[in-house]
């Protein structure tokens, strides 16, 4: 439900008047193609409303990621992979080797994007804490 709210927030417009081109549009259509469009109306007091070009559609996704450099049983920087045996006692963890010693050295990473509805992204912008 939340999703349905955001696009239909965000996906369109009110105007003032009501274009004749777009309603004989709109009369072509199945009655469930124009449910979002009839809803978003209804909730402005029935002003006529119009759909976003989707180059004016924006998306923006904040996530915050924990990284670690852990350090390996031979104290090596070395990256290793993951065989199936240890797989199979992990569960779905895939580890390279169990740590206990909670020296993981972690920092939490902040990464946002910010895309729009024509495939168009906005280059990645990483917060690191200082």
């Amino acid at each position: 439900m939340a999703l349905v709210i955001v696009v239909a927030t965000t996906h369109f417009y009110v105007v003032a008047t009501e274009d004749t081109e777009w309603r004989q549009f709109l009369s072509t259509l199945p009655e469930d193609s124009k449910l979002l469009y009839n809803m978003v109306s209804d909730f402005h007091g029935g002003k006529p409303v119009r759909v976003r070009s989707p180059h004016l559609i924006t998306n923006q996704d904040d996530e915050t990621e924990f990284i670690c450099k852990g350090k390996q049983e031979d104290k090596s920087s070395r990256i290793g992979l993951v065989a199936t045996t240890a797989l199979k006692t992990q569960s779905t963890l895939s580890v390279y080797h169990q740590d206990d010693s909670n020296n993981m050295n972690g920092l939490r990473v902040k990464r946002h994007l910010l895309t729009n509805a024509c495939g168009d992204v906005a280059p990645a912008g990483f917060a690191f804490p200082v």
